[in-house]
């Protein structure tokens, strides 16, 4: 359901023209999508803000991603892997509030055949590549 490696349906923001409180879903808006290094352009994926909402809806609370576009350099700087679907626009990293949060959310994902589903100690991440899973 929450997976798609198409490229072609990415969409790009530049936020030197475009307002970060642009509404992506329900419960989302561009700035917290934005990579964290101030680059101005945000690429998403037209899915993922949708993954987003839906992974709100069912733990049933607000968060705000701790992840999601990273600009190629924030993403070297950090460490990430060179294909991350951060940098593509595939990709959220969800904050966890306590280790039954964590199962729930990892067997929602899975139920809902998310594609990347990597289990961290404070966050999961999720994203809309093949049907995998990882530790971190």
């Amino acid at each position: 359901m929450f997976n798609s490696l198409d490229d072609k349906d990415v969409l790009v923001f530049d936020i030197r023209e475009d307002s970060l409180d642009f509404k992506l879903a329900k419960d989302f808006k561009l700035y917290e999508f934005k990579s964290s290094d101030g680059y101005p352009i945000v690429i998403v994926h037209r899915l993922l803000p949708n993954l987003a909402q839906a992974v709100r809806d069912f733990l049933g609370h607000g968060y705000s991603p701790n992840s999601a576009y990273r600009s190629p350099v924030h993403n070297f700087n950090i460490g990430g892997s060179p294909k991350s679907m951060h940098v593509r626009g595939m990709a959220i990293d969800v904050p966890i509030e306590s280790r039954e949060e964590k199962q729930k959310l990892i067997a929602w994902a899975r139920e809902n055949k998310v594609g990347g589903i990597g289990v961290y100690d404070t966050f999961v991440h999720l994203d809309l590549g093949p049907q995998r899973e990882w530790d971190g």
